[in-house]
């Protein structure tokens, strides 16, 4: 799997492999979909991938789907694979060479243009929590998983100078604990990673898009798992 994107009552997954594995993946998929949504999840629709241009384009294709189907749900596209491509969440860096190896020539800039998006770093403590969570693939800053505490140490390395009082506050932390934390060493991916994510949530997303026109693709389909 190179790409993924959910939408309204369905996802779509773009995958390369030998056709026998294709058979696997929907098994698997629909196992856990279904456990984790508490769902009965359909039987897939599947579709060839036809060339390399294709499959390319079955990366935007597949991670605007939110706004193809005019749901508006999930301005930030955590469901789909796009932050992990833009540096915005780090919990699956193996995907950057998937989509190295087949699409060469797409940039990270022309993904962000795509989205509608900037590229920016920023700080923002009323928003540092939920930026750093959204870094690792959390749904809150909570709990003491290693995925959370490396999040929480890179959120105080990503906060600086600030103060350790409000940083507390902005973290649900004691004043003891973000000193404890500030002693740490951080993940440059990752304070990078919540640098953006603060960045992305002070640009304005508009208006819920219900009613908004479907965008063309121009593409035909890709494999598809419906709930």
């Amino acid at each position: 799997m190179y790409a993924f994107g959910l939408g309204d009552t369905h996802g779509h997954a773009a995958l390369t492999t030998l056709p026998q594995a294709v058979g696997r993946f929907v098994h698997d998929a629909r196992l856990a979909l279904g456990s984790a949504l508490e769902a009965r999840i359909g039987a897939p629709s599947l579709f060839p991938i036809e060339d390399g241009r294709h499959a390319q384009r079955l990366i935007a294709y597949v991670h605007g789907q939110d706004a193809h189907h005019g749901v508006g749900l999930d301005p930030w596209r955590e469901g789909t694979s796009l932050p992990d491509l833009l540096g915005l969440r780090v919990t699956a860096p193996w995907l950057i060479d998937r989509v190295r190896a087949i699409a060469p020539r797409l940039r990270r800039p022309q993904l962000w243009q795509e989205w509608g998006r900037e590229e920016i770093e920023a700080i923002e403590l009323s928003l540092l929590a939920e930026a750093a969570a959204s870094a690792v693939g959390s749904i809150a800053l909570t709990g003491n998983t290693p995925a959370v505490v490396s999040a929480r140490i890179a959120a105080v390395a990503a906060a600086g100078s600030l103060g350790t009082a409000e940083l507390a506050v902005a973290l649900g932390l004691t004043a003891r604990a973000v000193q404890r934390l500030r002693s740490r060493p951080a993940s440059p991916v990752l304070v990078r990673a919540i640098l953006l994510q603060c960045g992305l949530r002070l640009q304005s997303v508009g208006p819920v898009l219900l009613g908004e026109p479907r965008v063309a693709y121009g593409v035909e389909g890709a494999t598809e798992v419906a709930v």
